[in-house]
């Protein structure tokens, strides 16, 4: 967590990413959303803040926080390159 204190790291983004996923994966979730958001405000690649707004999106939908969800699935369902909008798509529907 040290290179978190350092402002503009490089891999700042991908830290908070990686924590969130970890959060929701192996804790109680309770760091999830705070460390996705955080990821979202330091990316520095679209990619980077791409993949943060869908395991966002994701938390929020399996939290039952639809109004949330929704916020963040518009926004990817506009990549039509990615292999998991119809899944992104049809979790949107049910938001």
């Amino acid at each position: 967590l040290g290179l978190l204190r350092k402002p503009n790291h490089p891999y700042q983004s991908e830290i908070y990413l990686n924590l969130g996923l970890n959060s929701r994966d192996y804790d109680n979730g309770s760091l999830t959303e705070r460390s996705l958001l955080s990821s979202i405000q330091t990316a520095r690649k679209a990619s980077q803040r791409y993949l943060a707004e869908v395991a966002l999106a994701e938390h929020y939908y399996n939290e039952k926080k639809f109004k949330e969800s929704i916020q963040y699935y518009e926004k990817i369902i506009s990549n039509s390159d990615d292999k998991w909008l119809p899944k992104h798509a049809y979790n949107l529907s049910w938001c």
